[in-house]
């Protein structure tokens, strides 16, 4: 999985940032460098997409939306890979939220709960008539909590949901886990769809 190999690349170059305990902003920078340059040496499907970071406009300049709470919000993920305007239903692939594990409780659940929501399918809104060209929805949306240690948190979720995280420090570092991730996602987005 590119994010997963993106984030580790970028900690074991970069070590300092993490033991530092730099700006959540500058690991995405080096997150989203990362991947970029993984994009352009594999003929991944999604290359003709774009990476950005707190990229706050949605479909026809309209701030980025999400729903929360029964309410529309302005809310900006840290890293998305989307196709800027001209993709169509898969506009929007993927939204990263990117935690410190010393972070708040509240943090990390507001940044799950932007996920959720980020992720959940237009029919999921329970509010009236709710307009398709002003709210933002990814396909998949990670949540991504690191320490000075490396990747404390790996958390999927799909259409509104969580589908489970990966969380030891110990299982990231081996060499056949971006693998095994894949097919864990896989499997997991099975057994939810039904």
């Amino acid at each position: 999985m590119v994010l997963y190999n993106a984030f580790i690349e970028v900690f074991d170059q970069h070590r300092a940032l993490f033991e530092y305990k730099v700006s959540e902003r500058d690991v995405c920078a080096h997150i989203l460098s990362a991947i970029e340059r993984a994009m352009d040496m594999r003929d991944y499907w999604f290359n003709d997409y774009f990476v950005d970071v707190e990229y706050n406009r949605g479909p026809q300049s309209h701030p980025k939306m999400a729903m929360m709470r029964g309410r529309r919000l302005n809310v900006v993920p840290d890293i998305v890979i989307h196709g800027r305007g001209d993709k169509g239903p898969l506009e929007n692939l993927l939204c990263v939220e990117v935690k410190k594990s010393w972070a708040s409780g509240s943090a990390k659940s507001d940044d799950k709960r932007r996920l959720e929501a980020f992720t959940m399918r237009y029919d999921d809104f329970l509010i009236g008539e709710w307009p398709n060209d002003i709210v933002d929805n990814y396909v998949v949306g990670v949540y991504l909590e690191y320490s000075v240690n490396g990747l404390e948190v790996f958390e999927v979720f799909y259409q509104g949901n969580s589908l489970g995280s990966f969380r030891s420090n110990a299982d990231f570092r081996d060499d056949v886990t971006s693998d095994l991730m894949l097919r864990w996602f896989l499997l997991q987005l099975r057994q939810h769809r039904g």
